[in-house]
């Protein structure tokens, strides 16, 4: 199975690069996609049909931009694409009813962290068995409402999370590789103006869920050693956790 996942990637999109490392690390084929404003939809609608992978992944962070992904959805279908279409990220996941009761052409929502749900649900979609047996998604009924399969818990091992797939060249700031990289999820915080925060604590509503995870120091020393061999011996980090404040010293 090989499967198109797009985004934003005006940095390396680390959400995809992940899933695209758990769908390769099952042994499908993984190409990511950039879809960084509307002017996008035509190279990407293009791709896809050319492709024709078995599944096309929609990772919307920001209600922004959802017009513009659920116009890519409507697009692809209009194109003829008729593969599997889900959306993940911050919006579809509190939006789902919207997202899959507008006619918009996407079959699943992936609720919350997406990789333990796109590895069951690549795995279902292969066997033809039904993804309602999958937990950690919203699907749309027979009668057009959207409903959700059993809750799934949070990745609470962020240490059992595969490497992002870097699947492009670093962009380069004055000379250096610029190198996106995440060393938690999540936010101890709970302040009220926060999509974050609103997304963790619905989770947490629906399943067990820390809502602060940070991976080992061991972990990420690894990866970002790996990672600057690569580039050559030079990098910038950026680290793009949602949280770099922690309420404890240590």
């Amino acid at each position: 199975m090989h499967i198109h996942l797009v985004g934003a990637d005006l940095e390396e999109n680390l959400a995809l690069g992940i899933l695209a490392a758990v769908a390769e690390r099952q042994g499908h084929g993984a190409t990511v996609l950039c879809f960084n404003d509307d002017s996008d939809r035509a190279a990407v609608v293009g791709a896809v049909t050319r492709a024709q992978p078995e599944l096309v992944g929609l990772s919307v962070q920001f209600q922004h931009r959802s017009r513009e992904f659920l116009n890519l959805a409507r697009a692809l279908r209009q194109a003829g694409y008729r593969g599997h279409v889900t959306a993940g990220g911050q919006f579809p996941t509190r939006a789902y009813r919207e997202v899959l009761e507008g006619g918009h052409g996407v079959d699943s929502v992936v609720l919350y962290d997406g990789e333990e749900t796109l590895a069951e649900l690549l795995a279902a979609l292969d066997r033809g068995s039904a993804l309602g047996e999958v937990p950690g998604l919203a699907l749309c009924g027979g009668d057009g409402r959207a409903w959700r399969t059993p809750a799934r818990a949070l990745v609470r091992d962020l240490d059992a999370v595969p490497h992002a797939k870097r699947y492009r060249p670093h962009s380069r700031h004055v000379g250096v590789p610029f190198i996106p990289i995440t060393g938690g999820r999540g936010c101890w915080g709970r302040c009220t103006y926060c999509s974050i925060s609103a997304v963790y604590r619905d989770a947490r509503e629906h399943g067990p869920a820390r809502l602060l995870r940070l991976r080992s120091p061991e972990s990420l020393a690894e990866e970002m050693a790996a990672l600057w061999h690569a580039a050559g011996g030079k990098a910038i980090f950026c680290f793009h956790d949602e949280n770099l404040l922690l309420p404890r010293p240590e």
